[in-house]
């Protein structure tokens, strides 16, 4: 368990390593990880090493990967959806979460990353009972922890051996000074055992509500409409697209809850292609958009109130003509990814941010 100083991007720099994060229609996460120095500093993290199976602490927090859960081929190009089989005790006294898009980066063995897919967690969650799987975010009481499986990651079927890295966080999510990183290969995949998946009974099925650009629609006591279809290229790479959303949401119960481009929205690209949101594009809106127009994740939306703003964003390595945006109304439950309202957007949706929105 030797710690090694290296410089990476963690946190936000940690995603915005990625200047994409693509996969086919039914999710693969294939595309390369494209470095943008200028979207954020370097830091200096310190690595544990340890091997799967064993308990480290570190931040007070120990933590054991004790394999990798596969649960198959399900793209359409063969990659895999893999989860990670966890043990993680709290003796800080304090209840905290983690999840798996802030807490867990699987590194691939020539340096890049692969993030964590919100598609990934739709598919376990429609397959495997809640006493085996639980979707972001995992809470974590004081004294007890978490043990089960959690993720996942959409990784290409060539690959079979990457290091899984955990930040430690406990109650502080930019708490990222200090990494696990546990190697891991084939050996250490697993299938879950069939008591684990749903009935056919227990299994809800996906319902999707299409929709148009200024088009509203009502579902799950959430009213969204997609007003603007917003692109911009960053100064210091012309040849990157973002895409942003110009939306109203409206809260139709009588329960505060909050959205973030990360877990509700995913953009379809013509052919399939699937892109999830980056922090890397927020973060150069939070730059260049004013702050009464765009809301840096999460947006939360008191009882019976609304949102009107910009959010996303999504960074592409072309220019961004027509596709789908894939809006999950889960209202006060993260996990609820049952129904999906899908805006189809055509090349008139989409024009350049207003000079008047910009700083």
């Amino acid at each position: 368990m030797k710690p090694l100083k290296i410089y990476s991007l963690i946190a936000a720099a940690a995603i915005a390593l990625s200047a994409a994060s693509c996969s086919s229609k039914s999710s693969t996460d294939t595309a390369g990880n494209k470095a943008t120095p200028e979207a954020a500093a370097p830091v200096e993290t310190v690595y544990t090493d340890a091997v799967v199976g064993q308990e480290i602490t570190l931040n007070d927090t120990p933590f054991t990967l004790k394999g990798i859960i596969d649960l198959g081929a399900i793209a359409e190009d063969g990659s895999h959806y893999l989860y990670l089989d966890i043990d993680i005790r709290n003796e800080t006294g304090t209840d905290y979460s983690i999840s798996t898009l802030n807490n867990f980066l699987l590194e691939r063995p020539d340096g890049t990353y692969i993030e964590a897919s919100s598609v990934t967690q739709v598919a376990a969650a429609t397959r495997l009972k809640q006493d085996y799987y639980s979707t972001d975010p995992i809470d974590v009481p004081s004294s007890i922890g978490y043990s089960g499986m959690i993720g996942g990651f959409i990784v290409p079927a060539d690959v079979t051996s990457f290091n899984v890295i955990f930040f430690p966080t406990r109650q502080d999510q930019n708490d990222k000074d200090e990494a696990v990183r546990i190697p891991v290969t084939a050996a250490n995949f697993s299938e879950p055992d069939p008591s684990h998946f749903k009935s056919a009974e227990e299994s809800v099925p996906t319902i999707e509500y299409n929709a148009f650009v200024g088009q509203n629609t009502e579902v799950n006591s959430t009213d969204l409409t997609v007003n603007k279809v917003y692109t911009v290229h960053p100064d210091y790479d012309e040849s990157l697209t973002f895409v942003f959303f110009d939306v109203t949401i409206k809260n139709l119960s009588d329960t505060d809850f909050e959205l973030s481009a990360l877990n509700n929205y995913l953009l379809e690209l013509p052919g399939g292609t699937e892109v999830y949101s980056s922090m890397q594009a927020q973060l150069y809106a939070n730059e260049i958009i004013k702050e009464e127009y765009f809301r840096f994740d999460p947006v939360e939306i008191k009882a019976s109130g609304e949102f009107n703003g910009i959010m996303g964003g999504f960074v592409l390595d072309s220019n961004f003509s027509s596709g789908k945006l894939r809006f999950f109304p889960t209202l006060d439950d993260p996990t609820n990814k049952n129904n999906i309202i899908v805006v189809i957007i055509q090349p008139e949706d989409i024009v350049d941010i207003p000079a008047d929105k910009l700083k």
